[in-house]
């Protein structure tokens, strides 16, 4: 299960390396959606569910989990890049959307 049964969620993308299995998503709140990444079935939250986002594909390099997707900002979709966890703003803060990543290491 990906979700505590309680609230709603949704897996959107899935990376494996090893024995090891990501999802990115999302899942529901009272207040809206937060972006997660599940390692093992295990949650990581992207964000703390005081506006609405949505993780939307996740990549792995080394130790390094990158995930793309959307936060709502304003009422506008902003467009995300999460590296461990922590949050970039892709372009210019305005409507935009990030719905794929891919990290390849030489």
């Amino acid at each position: 299960n990906l979700t505590d049964g309680i609230n709603s969620g949704k897996a959107r993308s899935v990376f494996v390396l090893g024995a090891d299995v990501y999802a990115a998503g999302f899942e529901e709140t009272i207040l809206g959606s937060k972006a997660i990444i599940w390692k093992n079935g295990v949650v990581t939250n992207l964000t703390d569910g005081s506006t609405s986002a949505f993780a939307y594909s996740v990549s792995v390099s080394g130790q390094d989990v990158f995930s793309v997707g959307i936060e709502y900002n304003g009422g506008n979709p902003i467009a995300k890049l999460w590296k461990n966890g922590v949050g970039i703003t892709l372009g210019t803060g305005n409507i935009s959307d990030a719905t794929s990543v891919f990290v390849h290491t030489h």
